[in-house]
């Protein structure tokens, strides 16, 4: 299961970077990932080549990738449509509304979770595939609210245009990181909703094996921290970024691979 999962890893770390390298121009990282696509498609047929993408990574990675889809029976769909939502950032990025952002989230996120899912082993059932892609959003979601300045400077706006406007914070305001009334009570309704998605993948962790409750129990405790922390700093996300300390990614660590109980925050009562 280690060396799938960094099978998964790897695939999803130069999809990532593809997007993100700065150090080319956007057009030429539209080039590459489109060479990156084709490449996995190729490989998917059962042609491995040299890729002109990354070096030679590919010819590590795509074999592996493709050993792992085919052995634990993952939708090589789930493949491409990561590759789409790494593009899709390639342009500015404005939601109009949570539908929006809900399929970016299942595109960069819920799959990786189903991907996983198969991986582990799971019972196989609806209800655990709808909890899957929850917990994909649910971690996006997070990552969204914790690295919203960064993002804001890179000219993606992650939030909904139409939350924006229901709590009367414009865009302008978010790229000046104007931490108004209107900013903390928009963020709270952000929260909340990242809490929902979260409460409501949970339970998936009774329909995985040990190996892989053991690693999702400790992915939900850090998220949870995050989001903890964020409510903490009255959402004050600007001035200060959210992280877990050395020591707090250490006691998960550690706990995780003893497979001591995980410590998953949980959402505090609401007025």
């Amino acid at each position: 299961m280690f060396r799938d999962m960094c099978a998964l890893y790897a695939f999803m770390r130069v999809t990532d970077d593809l997007g993100d390298d700065e150090r080319h121009t956007i057009e030429q990282r539209r080039i590459n990932i489109s060479e990156w696509r084709d490449d996995l498609q190729t490989a998917l047929m059962g042609c491995f080549h040299h890729s002109n993408v990354v070096s030679s990574t590919p010819n590590l990675i795509f074999p592996a990738i493709t050993d792992v889809v085919q052995r634990h029976g993952i939708a090589s769909d789930a493949l491409f449509e990561v590759i789409a939502g790494v593009e899709s950032d390639l342009s500015p990025r404005i939601f109009s509304s949570f539908d929006e952002l809900n399929h970016y989230c299942y595109q960069v996120a819920g799959v990786v979770g189903l991907c996983c899912l198969h991986i582990w082993g799971f019972d196989g059932s609806t209800a655990s595939i709808e909890r899957g892609i929850q917990c994909g959003t649910a971690f996006q979601l997070i990552n969204i609210l914790r690295d919203l300045k960064e993002d804001t400077l890179r000219d993606r706006v992650y939030l909904p245009r139409e939350d924006l406007t229901a709590y009367g914070y414009s865009q302008e305001d978010l790229m000046h990181q104007r931490l108004t009334p209107e900013f903390k009570n928009m963020m709270a309704f952000q929260v909340h909703r990242a809490w929902t998605f979260f409460e409501q993948a949970t339970p998936l962790l009774q329909s995985l094996p040990k190996p892989g409750q053991r690693i999702l129990s400790a992915m939900f405790e850090i998220y949870g921290r995050l989001l903890v922390k964020i409510e903490q700093q009255q959402f004050d996300v600007f001035s200060k970024r959210i992280s877990l300390s050395k020591w707090e990614k250490m006691s998960i660590s550690v706990r995780s691979s003893c497979g001591l109980k995980s410590r998953i925050p949980k959402r505090q009562a609401e007025n």
